[in-house]
């Protein structure tokens, strides 16, 4: 006789930690931090993004473990670390600080920082502040404003869209108004809208059909079509 399967309170993990704990900020903040594994050389996985806790590492954590010393922490505001309701408590300066508290928490004197996307920014905002501390740094998909031109961009960017790092010629196309369509050719559009069929999505995934003139020839017209937006 076979017994059900009885889900336990956590996941079951590749390598559990060897020792855990708070660093305590000077705000009251603490961090909740991770250490696996001995080993001359440490490597700190810092988070990317307040988005995700240090379970992102998951895959990499058992490997580096086996060769040395890995530290994990979870980033403000996500996993087992505190999450202060003043807002300018999550700036990048704090983030960045936030490493120097976890090596002093944890006796490290130096150690490899390792991060991707947006922790690619705090990771040089705290090797700049303290050099010494930093033995290496490995930047995966990084999130930098490292040129000028970068934070223009940037900035510009925040005024007219929601979300960061747009890319150059969408910020050009949106300020230059080319990107909005004509009341006309919206019109003309609309009217040409099939009148039956299956209704379909719009949006980014569903490119917009590509009407052509009633003298195309017959096959040409159903290949542009074909190659604007995929059948239903």
């Amino acid at each position: 006789m076979k017994s059900a399967w009885i889900p336990t309170g956590e996941q079951s993990r590749a390598r559990y930690p060897d020792a855990e704990g708070h660093a305590s900020r000077e705000d009251g903040t603490r961090i909740f931090y991770e250490v696996y594994g001995e080993g001359d050389r440490t490597l700190v996985f810092v988070p990317p993004w307040a988005i995700v806790h240090s379970r992102l590492w998951k895959a990499q954590i058992p490997y580096f473990a086996r060769r040395a010393r890995v530290i994990t922490f979870d980033p403000r505001g996500n996993g087992r670390s505190d999450r202060p309701a003043d807002v300018s408590l999550y700036s990048e300066e704090e983030n960045a600080a936030d490493i120097g508290a976890v090596l002093d928490a944890t006796g490290t004197a130096r150690a490899v920082l390792v991060t991707m996307s947006r922790g690619c920014q705090r990771t040089l905002l705290f090797a700049a502040e303290q050099p010494e501390r930093v033995e290496g740094a490995v930047f995966m998909s990084c999130g930098t404003l490292l040129s000028p031109d970068r934070i223009a961009t940037d900035d510009f960017t925040q005024q007219v869209l929601p979300a960061r790092d747009v890319p150059p010629r969408r910020i050009d196309r949106s300020s230059s108004g080319s990107s909005r369509p004509s009341s006309r050719s919206t019109r003309r559009s609309r009217s040409r809208t099939p009148s039956a069929g299956p209704s379909r999505p719009t949006g980014r995934l569903w490119p917009r059909p590509i009407w052509v003139r009633r003298s195309t020839p017959p096959g040409r017209a159903s290949c542009a079509r074909s190659s604007a937006a995929p059948r239903s």
